[in-house]
């Protein structure tokens, strides 16, 4: 979503969170605006594109998450790279193969 008003995209991003399994196209369509989100340099931005690909459980997009979580779990900021650690969690529970084969790991 091409906004900085961080508000608007959490809002955006809550909407994505709840009709994600209901609509499976559209959190594909969204896994873009999530990726370019984790390279911002808001911190707050990236923690929240983060979070918001960890609480999507459809199994389609899960192979996009991977690079972005690598990054961000070596990110300067402590609260990115914690909310990244979750999303390590929850892309285990619902993927482990995926997350041992692509070595995401707490440890970077």
């Amino acid at each position: 979503m091409q906004t900085d008003n961080v508000e608007l995209k959490k809002l955006v991003y809550l909407y994505l969170m709840n009709y994600a399994k209901s609509q499976p196209d559209l959190a594909i369509m969204a896994v873009n605006t999530f990726v370019k989100d984790c390279e911002d340099t808001n911190p707050l931005i990236r923690a929240l594109a983060v979070r918001t690909m960890g609480c999507i459980r459809v199994e389609k997009i899960t192979e996009y998450l991977c690079e972005p979580l690598r990054k961000c779990m070596k990110d300067e900021d402590p609260y990115v790279r914690k909310t990244a650690a979750v999303c390590v969690a929850k892309l285990h529970d619902m993927n482990p193969k995926l997350v041992e084969e692509q070595g995401i790991s707490w440890f970077g």
